[in-house]
């Protein structure tokens, strides 16, 4: 098992075992949680790399050849699980906002953990360095990757260091986690800590953007999306002054 899928792993477990401990404190029984989690993970997995697949479409000729790019888009896996979770909490009787509110602090651990499976695999990888950034690197790629890549950037002159903008985003997923968690103890209305996952997740991929090798025009335009709805979600609830039920605890 290498790396990432190990990453990946424990992105799913962990976050499904914080999403069941925040809902139950709503009073959503963990029986409904872990059946969202086990209907969206096997289908954003799907939904990610078809997103991708359309998103390179004009690169390859054939359709074996883009399904088989073994890539992944994770707007394609938001934009399914959602849905998918609204449309069945709300099957159960529940509000999809107060469901939705308590796995955002999931979502963004969930991504804070994947990025490093993606640092230490190597894929959505950064830019160029300066040369004054040189010894932050090496310090990273000690700790997360052991002695061999740091001995190789010394005994070769031409190696080309690059922007751990994995690392960058797993740090700013790990506030967003903590932050999330506040706002979700103190939330006014049902959807303000999801409505500001939206945002704060949007914000996190135009800003790692400039740091990227490679970004797609999709990526961009799917964060504006999510910043959008976000802030739009935000001032609606604070306009109708939407109030939690009574009987529902306060993470």
């Amino acid at each position: 098992m290498t790396p990432y899928q190990t990453a990946h792993i424990a992105a799913w477990l962990l976050s499904s075992a914080l999403v069941v401990a925040v809902n139950r404190r709503q009073g959503i029984r963990p029986a409904i949680t872990l059946a969202v989690c086990a209907i969206c993970v096997p289908t954003s997995v799907y939904a990610a790399r078809a997103l991708d697949a359309l998103e390179y479409w004009s690169v390859y000729t054939t359709l074996s050849d883009r399904l088989a790019r073994g890539g992944s888009s994770i707007y394609g896996a938001l934009f399914v699980s959602f849905a998918i979770a609204s449309a069945y909490v709300r099957w159960c009787g529940i509000p999809p906002l107060r469901f939705l509110d308590g796995a955002a602090p999931a979502l963004a651990m969930g991504e804070a953990i994947s990025r490093v499976g993606c640092f230490l695999q190597g894929c959505c990888y950064g830019v160029s360095l300066s040369p004054g950034l040189e010894t932050i690197v090496r310090s990273a790629y000690n700790v997360l990757r052991g002695d061999r890549l740091p001995q190789a950037l010394g005994n070769t002159s031409n190696v080309l260091l690059i922007h751990p903008v994995q690392l960058y985003s797993a740090i700013a997923a790990s506030f967003m986690t903590v932050w999330l968690l506040v706002v979700l103890r103190h939330r006014r209305f049902e959807g303000e800590a999801f409505f500001t996952f939206l945002v704060l997740y949007g914000l996190l991929r135009i800003g790692v953007a400039p740091f990227r090798a490679e970004v797609l025009e999709s990526m961009k335009a799917f964060s504006v999306i999510f910043i959008v709805t976000g802030g739009a979600g935000i001032w609606w609830g604070r306009a109708a002054r939407r109030q939690l039920p009574v009987h529902v605890e306060a993470v």
